[in-house]
């Protein structure tokens, strides 16, 4: 305590702090409790350390038998939820999905582009939904036509499963034919369902972030007529 505290050189024994016991003063009790080991104080002191310090040695060897690891505390490889911190509207993450599908290997017959909206529930899960709009652009460079080809209606849930690489599944439907009217989208039966599962790869360059999909429609054996099993998609995130 006097190291805490130390004195002016100027000063006297009756300028010292009220209520803190001077080193002379704690040195004299020790040595009045220590009177019959036949020991100094200071050797007293350091006596006590040794026996603390042996019997916080003899746990750690008991902690060593029952763990059979090191005895030093282990913290447990704990990521928080750093979604929990964040307001509702701060957890909402927009995107966009680009899907083309050619009929030739220099223009893209129709492109779906999707606009998405998800929910991050925490840092390893996201679920969501999202509305497109199929794109025609005709059958060719001497034929260049744009038109609205359909329109689809999706959910979605993305699990994180290891790095960059996410679990991805979902549920659609897609209308899949050629329309000027709005009204002709109300005809439910004209509707094509799609189950998709499959692995989404994430990643960042800069500040931008990005996604490729790989994905599997196991609903698609049973449409007429039949669509693309597979599918592989581009997104963006906003």
């Amino acid at each position: 305590m006097a190291s805490f505290f130390p004195k002016p050189f100027n000063t006297s024994d009756s300028d010292t702090l009220v209520g803190l016991q001077k080193r002379d003063d704690l040195e004299q009790e020790l040595s009045q409790k220590t009177s019959g080991t036949g020991s100094n104080p200071q050797q007293y002191l350091e006596q006590q350390i040794q026996v603390a310090q042996n019997q916080l040695n003899t746990l750690k060897e008991k902690i060593n038998t029952l763990g059979g690891g090191s005895s030093d505390i282990v913290i447990p490889d704990f990521k928080p939820n750093n979604q929990k911190t964040k307001s509702f509207w701060k957890r909402i993450e927009y995107g966009l999905n680009v899907q083309s599908q050619k009929s030739n290997p220099f223009l893209p017959t129709t492109s779906d582009f999707t606009l998405t909206t998800g929910y991050k529930f925490n840092d390893k899960m996201t679920a969501g939904v999202g509305t497109g709009y199929k794109l025609g652009w005709g059958t060719g460079f001497n034929h260049i036509s744009l038109s609205s080809q359909g329109v689809s209606l999706r959910t979605f849930l993305d699990m994180k499963l290891k790095g960059s690489i996410w679990i991805s599944g979902g549920y659609e439907e897609n209308y899949q034919s050629a329309f000027s009217d709005i009204s002709i989208l109300r005809n439910q039966n004209a509707w094509q369902k799609s189950g998709l599962i499959g692995l989404t790869k994430k990643y960042k360059i800069g500040k931008k972030a990005g996604n490729v999909q790989i994905l599997w429609d196991y609903l698609s054996y049973s449409q007429n007529p039949p669509t693309p099993a597979v599918k592989f998609r581009i997104g963006y995130t906003l």
